[in-house]
């Protein structure tokens, strides 16, 4: 097509003409995007998505999203961390999930350790090197390090604490494994002896059950650091390095994961021979009890064990544990008696939980912080094992009483003998709802303009039924202001979904105002006159009677 340029209108002309086009085209190709990722419905309300309808709207891959039904189970597992850990006597402290890098970088955590590998780690404005918490051992005990180098006095010489927190780490997600998960952990400090191990074994072993968990789902499974040394004397290996040591015991440390073939080939690489190989599988898979063990490991470590099997049977936890030479722990900083424990039926592909003895973090003479023992656990493998078994907990009713504020108009021939809802609910909308919505001046005011009378019984039933909400509240009680819709129907089906047991809503029978109290799980129901002095404390006592917290 041929313009004729000369003309300043033809000029504008075909500037419109070409800016009508692309943004025709621009709309085609960002409708086609949006429809193809289901964004211009959910998203078009987003400043900049008007446009464009489109953005990385995904969460962070491996990070934890939950939703109210979701969350609601890991607020339970939550408060059931926080109960055992309370009903122990240990104490919560928080700390920031942001920290300096340097806390990772000790004399126990070396650069070539995977789990520093992980690590979230990024410089701030400053320069500054900083990380996302990967493992709170050592953060908190850098904690107490700098209170302790600061003058600062500790509670007390022995500490008995615990915290919930958020761990990140970059790995790959998989079944029971995420990038971000959510962490408990029960720390003892200043305390030498093996009623440590024995505080924080029961322990687990008490949250285990508070949450419906047994023998028969779960084994804890112990060892202790220096059996590694005697193997290796065993096996007749000497003279290794202590880098040697680290990659062997990571090597220990998946040996249940990972095929015997490729353990044989990492453990060549080590210079170990094929008979060695062979010796160690055989003594890694036969020795699960204390014979066993007395016959390769001669020192002091064997009866620390024996001393803690004694203590756990005494006990009566004796059917929660067993043996388990490869149990070594991933990180370096541990030095005693460690444990972890493995669903039973190894559907799981790591462990539930898992701690241990850590003395001598620092490295230091701190009377303090030379003696010290915990574990973690975390909430994604937990959580699935409580869907495997069964044990997630019914979704309680989140709230005690619903309150419909609309009136309800109802005489004595529509109430012969019935229950009024039920009857009139039948009939969707059927039933006289008086106009409430309309303005109807000051509620504390005395003059409240024409139809007053009416007007003024209708603020007074309202005003009657904000003062109840307010009372059950203050009482522990939660309660739902359902505004959505004036229909009665509506607002009753909506309290039955959500399996709300009462329902509270004004009602006008013969011309006197009330309010009526519905128990939904009994289908039974209360008029209460709004004059009855005692009404809001009947009212109460009626709902709390029925109400199990």
């Amino acid at each position: 097509m041929i313009f004729n340029l000369s003309s300043s209108r033809n000029t504008l002309l075909i500037f419109v003409f070409i800016l009508n086009s692309y943004t025709f085209s621009f709309q085609v190709r960002s409708q086609t995007h949006a429809h193809k990722f289901g964004l211009n419905d959910l998203y078009s309300h987003i400043d900049g998505l008007r446009a464009l309808n489109k953005s990385n709207i995904e969460t962070v891959r491996g990070a934890q999203c939950y939703l109210p039904a979701e969350q609601r189970i890991q607020r339970w597992i939550q408060d059931k961390w926080e109960e055992a850990s309370k009903k122990f006597g240990f104490q919560e402290y928080s700390m920031p999930v942001l920290t300096h890098t340097s806390v990772f970088e000790n004399a126990t955590t070396r650069i070539s350790d995977e789990h520093f590998k992980e690590m979230y780690s990024f410089r701030d404005k400053k320069g500054r090197n900083l990380s996302l918490r990967a493992d709170i051992t050592p953060q908190f005990m850098n904690m107490l390090k700098s209170l302790r180098t600061k003058g600062s006095t500790l509670p007390s010489s022995t500490l008995k604490w615990y915290t919930i927190a958020d761990c990140w780490r970059y790995e790959r997600p998989s079944y029971c494994r995420r990038r971000n998960h959510l962490q408990w952990n029960v720390d003892v400090i200043g305390i030498s002896s093996l009623d440590v191990e024995l505080d924080i074994l029961s322990l687990l072993i008490y949250f285990f059950k508070s949450v419906g968990i047994t023998e028969r789902d779960v084994k804890i499974s112990i060892n202790h650091r220096d059996f590694t040394l005697e193997l290796l004397k065993h096996l007749g290996i000497k003279n290794y390095s202590q880098e040697w040591f680290y990659k062997f015991s990571k090597i220990l440390d998946k040996y249940k994961k990972t095929p015997k073939n490729e353990l044989n080939t990492m453990l060549n690489e080590l210079n170990i021979s094929p008979s060695q190989c062979k010796d160690l599988h055989r003594v890694l898979e036969s020795s699960k009890t204390l014979k066993d063990l007395e016959k390769f490991i001669k020192s002091e470590s064997l009866v620390q064990l024996r001393n803690l099997i004694k203590g756990l049977r005494d006990r009566g936890y004796l059917n929660w544990i067993d043996i388990d030479l490869t149990i070594v722990r991933g990180n370096e900083y541990y030095t005693g008696i460690v444990f972890e424990c493995f669903d039973t039926e190894n559907k799981l592909p790591r462990s539930l939980a898992g701690g241990g003895r850590y003395d001598n973090y620092f490295d230091d003479s701190d009377p303090v912080l030379s003696y010290s023992a915990g574990f973690g656990m975390g909430n994604i493998a937990l959580t699935n094992l409580l869907k495997q078994k069964n044990l997630m907990p019914e979704p309680p009713s989140l709230v005690d009483v619903l309150v419909f504020l609309e009136i309800v108009n109802v005489s004595s021939s529509d109430n012969k003998g019935g229950d009024v809802e039920q009857e009139h609910t039948q009939r969707i909308g059927e039933q006289s709802i008086a106009n409430v919505n309309e303005p109807v001046g000051d509620i504390n005011s005395e003059n409240i303009g024409d139809n007053s009378t009416e007007k003024k019984r209708i603020l007074e039933q309202k005003r009657c039924l904000y003062n109840l909400m307010e009372i059950l509240r203050h009482n522990d009680l939660s309660v739902y202001h359902y505004y959505k819709t004036p229909k009665v129907k509506r607002a009753l089906r909506f309290a039955e979904k959500w399996t709300v047991p009462f329902v509270l809503m004004p009602i006008t029978l013969n011309g006197t105002p009330m309010v009526m109290l519905k128990n939904l799980h009994l289908r039974t129901h209360e008029y209460f006159n709004i004059d009855d002095p005692s009404l809001y404390e009947r009212v109460l006592t009626r709902i709390k009677k029925l109400i199990v917290k």
